[in-house]
This record gives C-alpha cells, sequence and structure tokens, in this order.
C-alpha cells in the first residue's frame, strides 16, 4: 500500500508541476501578447534557467529579439529551441525571418523550406519563402509559392497584396 500511495503522491506532483509550468507559460505569452518585450524577455531568461528543456521558452525569446531587432540574438534562441525539439515547424519560420532580417536569404531559404518539410501546408512558410524569392528577382518561383500559400488559406490578405505585387513586377495586370 505505500508503494501505491508513493505512486499516487508522485503522479500528484508531476500534475502540478505541469500545470505551475503552463501558468507560468500562459503568463509570459500574455506578458508578450502585451507588447511588453523587455519585460518577457526578463521573465524568459529565468523561466530558460529553470525549465532548459522547454523548447517554447527560447522560441518566445526568438520572437522577442526578432522584435528588439536583435536578429543574431533571436537566430541563437531559435538554435536552440531545435536542439531540444528538432521538428518545431513554427521555430524554422521564425528563423527564416530573423535570417532573412539578417540578410541571410540561403539560409532563410533553408529554413522555409524544413518548415515545409515537416508541414507542406504551412501557408505562412509559403509566403514567407515568396517574399525571399521575390526580393531575389525569382518572381516567377514567387508566384507560384504565393499561389500554394492561397490554396491552402485563401483568406491570407497579406499573401493576396504580396501575389499582386509581384504580378505588378511581372506585368502580368
Amino acid at each position: 500500500e505505500f508503494n501505491q500511495l508513493d505512486k499516487l503522491l508522485a503522479a500528484s506532483l508531476e500534475k502540478n508541476n505541469l500545470t505551475s509550468l503552463q501558468v507560468e507559460t500562459d503568463s509570459v505569452l500574455a506578458l508578450y501578447s502585451a507588447g511588453q518585450v523587455k519585460e518577457t524577455l526578463n521573465v524568459l531568461k529565468e523561466l530558460q534557467a529553470r525549465h532548459p528543456e522547454v523548447a517554447e521558452f527560447y522560441n518566445l525569446a526568438g520572437a522577442c529579439f526578432t522584435d528588439l531587432g536583435q536578429s543574431d540574438e533571436a537566430v541563437k534562441n531559435y538554435q536552440q529551441a531545435l536542439r531540444i525539439n528538432p521538428d518545431y515547424v513554427e521555430v524554422y519560420c521564425n528563423m527564416g525571418v530573423a535570417f532573412k532580417d539578417l540578410g541571410l536569404f540561403d539560409e532563410a531559404i533553408k529554413s522555409f523550406n524544413k518548415a515545409l518539410e515537416i508541414k507542406p501546408d504551412y501557408a505562412e512558410a509559403y509566403n514567407n519563402l515568396a517574399l525571399i524569392l521575390s526580393e531575389l528577382g525569382q518572381l516567377n518561383t514567387a508566384v507560384k509559392n504565393y499561389k500554394k500559400a492561397l490554396s491552402i488559406q485563401p483568406d491570407l490578405s497579406e499573401v493576396h497584396y504580396n501575389l499582386g505585387n509581384a504580378l505588378k513586377k511581372l506585368r502580368q495586370l
């Protein structure tokens, strides 16, 4: 019976710890959503120290650094998130944006392609990939990617706008 009670206690502690972690995660996301980026980073540093195995904390830190224009730091956090969870598709997309901001277009393209390899119906990754291809003058390929994004999620106004700009550059009015 003692062994059974021990197991129940351990399960309860684990459940409470997960609940505590969820509360901390929700709190830091609320802080970020409220636009308090520097405060979010301060809380994330503490959370990363206490929970170094939580990839989401590194992804969110990367987003904060991107918002602050510190793309190098963003990439470091995204890479750490991927060391923890190599199939974290959103991180590949976010890291692609950071690479783009750094002017590392080849790396950005690889990141978006990796996101699409993991999740072939990721409209945002197609849009972001198309933006880079458009900047590189690969307009026909960009148009194909915009159209692929819209076939997945037809209500994305940003993609319609980007597609229109690419078609205009191709003189396909």
